[in-house]
């Protein structure tokens, strides 16, 4: 069985808020359901020390995970944080490389695909009627699991963040479809931007991770809805152009300009030049 529903984008102290209901409903021990972990860099957690069965056993921090990385579920229990000394709910998962540990229930959502929102403050609705309307919104870029066999009249029922009230849903909610995007390039997109802008400010190593991913989302998802953010992020002051009609197929850009040791800023001024000749800017 698939859980219920979990919430995106909560800090650790809003995991203690997770309902019993929710740790009895889940996956049975053993058990394993595709999953998503929806947190710029989700904690993956190990056991410390002895695992006594209950909430006594403690858990530390071993890694982190993408946001939007793909790993597989199974129980979740009731366990402490050995640097705070608090009990939450935590989910096991497997990621692809084999590791295993856990994570904290509200940042790893069982079942469904991924979808990215591409709407200004998308409203959430408590079902498939305009009339549902909440006070509830689904920020830009956030990403969301839903659940495709659930569209109804435009509307798709979707698990993560209420960042209008910040409270955790288990049942989920309902969007839009037009507000969200479910293509590649813009969940891509979106995913190495947060990722890029979550970095600490001021440390070398940090710039040029952000550099590389702020280049990569440029490359690689020139035809994403978050162009002009990641644009913009990555050139900040100067002119975003404004985009065309017509496309060009993201995986034709490296045929077309080639980039030298990676140098994105080179890659801006070249395919500028090459969509200026194609009509795409």
């Amino acid at each position: 069985m698939l859980i219920a529903g979990l919430a995106l984008f909560l800090s650790c102290q809003g995991n203690e808020g997770v309902p019993q209901a929710i740790a009895e409903s889940g996956p049975d021990a053993g058990a394993a359901a595709a999953g998503h972990a929806l947190w710029v860099h989700t904690p993956l957690m190990k056991i410390y020390g002895d695992d006594t069965g209950d909430y006594a056993t403690r858990v530390r921090w071993a890694d982190q995970m993408d946001l939007g990385e793909a790993v597989a579920t199974g129980e979740i229990r009731r366990m402490t944080d050995c640097l705070t000394g608090a009990e939450y709910y935590f989910i096991a998962v497997r990621r692809d490389t084999g590791a295993e540990g856990w994570a904290w229930a509200t940042e790893v959502v069982p079942g469904g695909n991924l979808a990215v929102a591409v709407s200004e403050n998308a409203n959430l609705y408590r079902g498939p009627r305009a009339i549902q309307v909440t006070g509830a919104v689904l920020a830009r870029k956030a990403l969301v699991v839903y659940c495709p066999g659930t569209e109804t009249d435009g509307f798709v029922r979707v698990r993560g963040f209420d960042s209008g009230r910040g409270a955790l849903d288990p049942a989920g909610k309902y969007a839009r479809r037009a507000a969200l995007s479910m293509n590649r390039c813009d969940i891509q997109s979106a995913i190495l931007l947060q990722t890029a802008l979550a970095l600490p400010e001021g440390e070398p190593q940090a710039a040029l991770r952000r550099e590389a991913l702020l280049g990569s989302a440029l490359r690689d998802h020139p035809d994403s809805a978050f162009f002009p953010d990641v644009f913009a992020a990555a050139r900040p002051g100067a002119a975003v152009p404004s985009r065309a009609s017509g496309t060009i197929a993201a995986a034709a850009a490296p045929a077309m300009v080639h980039v030298p040791d990676e140098d994105y800023y080179a890659f801006l001024e070249a395919f500028y030049s090459y969509g200026g000749l194609y009509g795409y800017w």
